[in-house]
């Protein structure tokens, strides 16, 4: 009996090193996609289909993230380094998974300098559809809840291990540190 107990502690153990790992987590302010939009449309020309693509109805489905074809991507990374936002900033395209076909990313506009970074413990469970949830939580539990009280209704992107994986908007400030993020390839990202 001592050693069947013996056996599942040390498979519990096993099971929740398999899912859980360090992360580098960090959060950046995201530029407001309306805003975005229209800068977007300064730069473009009249032809460009990408001018197309930004305004339509999954955008809207998106929260109003602009969404771009992936054959797009190259050319907005390079309107968007056109635009001046004051701040170093960057831009990633995150994959939708709600879209046939996969081949539609929503536009993420972002400063490069993070407003908080940790390294996590990250656990890692599997959902339905093939997405990943990894939840976590700050050490610096006060300044992740005065960051999320500084922009209740913005969006900001957060980043596992220096990919931009969401951008969600906050509802209301989060206290305790917590977090979770969802993506259909959150487990290559761990360390």
């Amino acid at each position: 009996m001592r050693n069947v107990v013996v056996l599942l502690f040390v498979g519990c153990l096993f099971l929740s090193c398999k899912n859980e790992s360090q992360a580098d987590i960090s959060i950046h302010k995201v530029y407001n996609s309306l805003e975005l939009i229209e800068k977007l449309k300064a730069v473009m020309t009249e032809n460009d289909s990408v001018g197309q693509l930004i305004v339509t109805d999954l955008a809207k489905a998106n929260g109003y993230l602009p969404v771009i074809e992936t054959k797009d991507t190259a050319m907005v990374r390079e309107y968007v380094a056109k635009l001046d936002f004051g701040k170093p900033t960057t831009c990633a395209f995150v994959p939708l998974n709600n879209h046939e076909g996969g081949d539609m990313h929503s536009l993420i506009v972002y400063e490069q300098t993070p407003l908080i970074i940790e390294t996590v413990t990250l656990s890692i469970s599997q959902r339905e559809n093939q997405e990943y949830e990894g939840r976590f939580k700050f050490a610096d539990a006060d300044k992740w809840e005065r960051i999320t009280q500084e922009n209740v209704g913005r969006q900001l992107a957060l980043a596992v291990n220096g990919v931009i994986k969401s951008a969600p908007i906050v509802n209301e400030p989060i206290i305790g540190g917590h977090c979770s993020v969802i993506g259909p390839d959150l487990d290559k990202l761990l360390k």
